[in-house]
């Protein structure tokens, strides 16, 4: 009966033993896979081979740390695809692992079930996700007729509006979401997408065509347990920094998402006493970040921290600007920007004298689209 006794004990031991819930502490293997969602059947279209040409070049076994690059790639030359590069035996390959009829890129439906086949085909524990296209910050794809907008995306001719990408990312959440497009610094697209990633990587203005230098970049994706987001930032901006004439022209912003919902509140307290004012801001006194010469070539986007600060220049009390820039502050992990920027409309570049890293649409100079503004939740959060 002893001998019956220590075997039951030695067995029960033996199987609890085994049991997962004895090791809590063992990690799971964190890997990434970083999705390209490249919207090419435009004038950037050749670009894309460039990209991948930069990106093959950075690429090293060891920088994927056992995650996967994927790019879906919608392009003038074929079907739409999605590509996995990879490193075998010291060599970069390509290889086509799906193909779509041809669609339309900016459909929020077709973006996010290509999202779906990538991540159900490449699992991971993480993800992070690059946006490549055209686009011109909140601005409403509609908005054809007053400026020429793109929002984002431009699937020959065909766009989606911030609001729409937005709820095409809702079901997802990403590490990162980097906007290798134009002008997706803007506060309005950051409070709209500050639930579907922990970190924001985009530019304030224009984006040269090449986009970013992906050959320098590309395994900084791959670090583990985090991204490299503030090495990537650098390096764009030092690429370009490097060069000559309007060449050197480059802003961009690394910002933190959970801390957006403290910018809006602090804005809320400022709009709060000033919206009756707005229109009354003296835009000239402020930094534009863009020049699409609208109307009588009045801005549409303005430098965030510069439009607050002449909001706010004649009050007593300094208080509700000192607690919106410790908000933005707090928000914003890496800004930096070149001396001039180049914009594309105008044919040269504008000296840049001030950069906070986020955009702002000045309420109550374009009825045309203060309407179509008051849709968006930053609107709703701060204004009303």
């Amino acid at each position: 009966m002893k001998k019956l006794f220590l075997y039951f004990i030695f067995a029960l031991f033996l199987f609890t033993s085994c049991d997962d819930s004895d090791h809590p502490d063992v990690p799971e293997i964190e890997n990434r896979t970083v999705i390209f969602y490249m919207i090419g059947d435009n004038s950037l279209s050749r670009f894309i081979d460039v990209n991948l040409s930069e990106l093959q070049e950075g690429l090293t076994e060891s920088g994927l740390n056992d995650g996967h690059l994927v790019l879906y790639i919608d392009d003038k030359g074929g079907k739409p695809k999605v590509l996995e590069l990879k490193v075998v035996d010291g060599t970069v390959t390509k290889e086509v692992v799906m193909t779509y009829d041809e669609h339309d890129s900016t459909d929020p439906a077709v973006m996010k079930g290509v999202i779906n086949d990538i991540k159900t085909e490449f699992a991971a524990t993480k993800y992070g996700l690059v946006l490549w296209s055209h686009a011109t910050a909140w601005m409403p794809k509609n908005a054809d007729n007053m400026i020429s907008t793109r929002s984002f995306g431009d699937d020959y001719g065909q766009e989606m509006d911030i609001n729409v990408l937005a709820d095409a990312l809702s079901s997802f959440h990403f590490d990162f979401i980097l906007f290798d497009a134009c002008y997706m610094a803007s506060i309005e697209v950051a409070y709209e997408l500050r639930d579907v990633a922990d970190y924001l990587i985009a530019s304030p203005m224009e984006v040269m065509a090449k986009g970013f230098p992906y050959e320098l970049i590309v395994n900084k994706f791959f670090t583990i347990p985090n991204a490299d987001l503030q090495g990537i930032a650098r390096d764009f901006y030092n690429h370009y920094n490097s060069q000559e004439g309007d060449y050197r022209t480059a802003s961009v912003v690394l910002a933190d998402m959970s801390k957006i919902e403290k910018i809006a509140s602090s804005m809320q307290t400022i709009m709060d006493k000033y919206k009756p004012q707005l229109s009354q801001v003296n835009l000239d006194e402020v930094q534009a970040t863009e020049h699409l010469y609208f109307g009588e070539e009045l801005s549409i986007l303005y430098d965030l921290d510069d439009y607050v600060r002449v909001l706010t220049i004649d009050d007593a009390s300094t208080a509700d600007y000192m607690a919106f820039q410790d908000a933005l502050n707090d928000a914003i992990l890496y800004e930096a920007h070149t001396p001039f920027s180049y914009f594309a409309e105008s044919g040269y570049s504008f000296e840049i004298k001030k950069c906070s890293g986020f955009s702002i649409y000045p309420l109550g100079f374009h009825p045309e689209l203060d309407s179509w503004y008051e849709k968006l939740e930053w609107y709703q959060a701060v204004y009303q």
